[in-house]
């Protein structure tokens, strides 16, 4: 054990070190004083500090543990001066993150093509000030596409709180914009058109303006292109209210679905990874994940994967289980109902699941069949513990905040979001990766026994989806709710902790075929509903 650390368990589920070894991988730093997570803090100090080592930004506040001490704040509080903005978005607004502030003055920027635009309110109290955004429209959005006459680059979207105007900057090109009229112009919902934005001010290479209350669409176009275009131009055209008349996809007229997937992560449930998650393949490949394969490993192959395999043919059965349960128990040990549960419901289902009987072997070249497996969570403790955690609420506030706000952009129409075959080309996966907004991740914690037990069930989810249920419109309003449905393996692979205490005799239990096939890793699932409305 690495003398740094003060605890053998301490070094337990991380991937850079084990208790049997001071220097793991042999650089000559010993772990205790590497820094895994690049965060400028060394794993040893971390302990101490009760950060994660393999986490730069333990409280996901937008500031690393290391700056967070140059700082003086809490890298284990997301927001240490309690005053409802976070750290991170606090600095980045020049304010203290150390002192309570009442209300906040708040610019945001995005650039975009042959323009960037710059949005400033003063005075926004704490709960505004995440409602306060900037975004860079796609360039093939619906309402202003490229083909828009007088196109200078990408339109933005403003969205300030009602009670609230920001004042607008918009920076020009100038190689990009000489010999044109730039103007302001913003997108009218109600009548589906562009109009110039009254109040502008042009100086130079600087149009300035007042944003309208609420979310509004802008974009710099050349005015003499864009004035002197036709009426069924890109951006002038009016879309036909007649129902069922033939008019573009989402017109008012054809009423929107009421159940639809709107989003399906890269990595499909059963099905192996593709090699590059931001090119998904197209279809998804069939063939099963690699930690849902079983009885696939005889013993020279098991002893190729290292010499802690060596007494596998000699081990009792009852032993294995012993060394499994006592990484389960130390998973589960102090955590709220539950996820300690969830954790016996997934080790249950491994052990028990099958009764005794074979499942056969499934290799990485079969494909996927459910049939092969048990499936495990939705609608007991591991949805209701998946959606306590402050991982999911991080995540599920985020995609509902994105989710709201284009249904909103869009009157109310869901067509954006209809999940196509391409992965890369749905609205969501687009967002997401735009916005950064990850997926639930939870590392292994000695002092968060939730976390430590729901790092032990889930660590990560292999895939998602998203569907909206019950959808109506009414006048301008609409309702229905969202289901956030994860799902993920309890099995390892070759890449997984195999060589630690416990995991050795959870991968031999799954994969060595002395044990015929009895123990398929079962396939944990969590399903979340969150009620969506909102006014147009």
């Amino acid at each position: 054990m690495s003398a740094e650390w003060t605890d053998a368990f301490a070094e337990l589920g991380y991937r850079f070190s084990t208790p049997l070894k001071a220097d793991t991988d042999g650089d000559g730093t010993k772990d205790g004083a590497e820094d895994p997570d690049k965060d400028g803090l060394t794993a040893a100090r971390e302990l101490k500090l009760r950060t994660t080592p393999t986490r730069a930004d333990t409280d996901q506040d937008g500031l690393a543990d290391g700056r967070e001490l140059k700082l003086r704040t809490e890298p284990t509080e997301a927001d240490t001066d309690g005053d409802g903005v976070q750290d991170g978005e606090e600095t980045r607004l020049n304010a203290s993150p150390r002192a309570k502030s009442s209300t906040f003055d708040v610019t945001r920027r995005a650039v975009g093509g042959a323009t960037a635009a710059e949005a400033t309110l003063k005075g926004l109290r704490a709960k505004q000030v995440g409602g306060f955004q900037v975004t860079r429209l796609p360039a093939k959005q619906r309402e202003f596409p490229e083909s828009t006459p007088g196109y200078l680059g990408n339109g933005f979207q403003v969205s300030a709180p009602a009670d609230g105007a920001a004042r607008l900057i918009f920076r020009l090109d100038p190689d990009r914009t000489e010999g044109t009229a730039p103007a302001l112009y913003r997108y009218d919902e109600k009548a589906r058109h562009l109009v110039k934005q009254s109040g502008q001010q042009r100086s130079g290479s600087t149009i300035t303006a007042t944003a309208t209350a609420g979310s509004a669409k802008y974009v710099v176009l050349d005015s003499h292109a864009f004035d002197k275009a036709g009426p069924k131009a890109p951006g002038k055209r009016i879309l036909s209210d007649g129902p069922g008349d033939g008019g573009d996809p989402g017109d008012p007229g054809d009423p929107p679905p009421t159940d639809m997937l709107i989003h399906q992560s890269s990595f499909r449930e059963g099905r192996r990874k593709a090699p590059d998650p931001q090119r998904p393949p197209v279809p998804a490949d069939p063939r099963v994940a690699d930690d849902l394969t079983f009885n696939d490993y005889n013993f020279d192959e098991l002893t190729d994967l290292g010499w802690e395999f060596w007494v596998a043919r000699i081990t009792p059965e009852f032993l294995m289980w012993a060394e499994f349960n006592d990484i389960m128990n130390f998973g589960k040990l102090g955590a709220d109902a539950d996820y300690a549960q969830s954790v016996d419901d997934l080790r249950n289902a491994f052990r028990y699941g099958r009764g005794g009987q074979s499942a056969g072997t499934v290799t990485v070249d079969d494909n996927f069949d459910p049939g092969r497996y048990l499936y495990r969570g939705s609608g007991t403790a591991l949805s209701r513990a998946v959606g306590a955690s402050p991982q999911e609420k991080t995540y599920t506030d985020k995609a509902v905040q994105i989710i709201k706000q284009s249904l909103i952009d869009n009157q109310g129409r869901t067509d954006q979001l209809k999940v196509q075959e391409d992965l890369s080309k749905n609205f969501l996966f687009q967002e997401f990766l735009r916005q950064d907004v990850k997926y639930p991740v939870y590392d292994f914690s000695l002092w968060d026994a939730n976390q430590r037990a729901l790092s032990i069930a889930i660590h990560q989810f292999h895939g998602h989806t998203i569907a909206l249920k019950d959808y109506k419109v009414e006048g301008n309003s609409f309702s229905g709710r969202l289901v956030f449905h994860s799902y993920d393996h309890f099995g390892l692979d070759p890449d997984d902790e195999i060589t630690e205490y416990g995991f050795i005799d959870w991968f031999t239990l799954q994969h060595y075929d002395r044990f015929d096939g009895k123990y398929p890793p079962p396939i944990a699932q969590a399903d979340i509903e969150i009620p969506i409305s909102g006014t147009f």
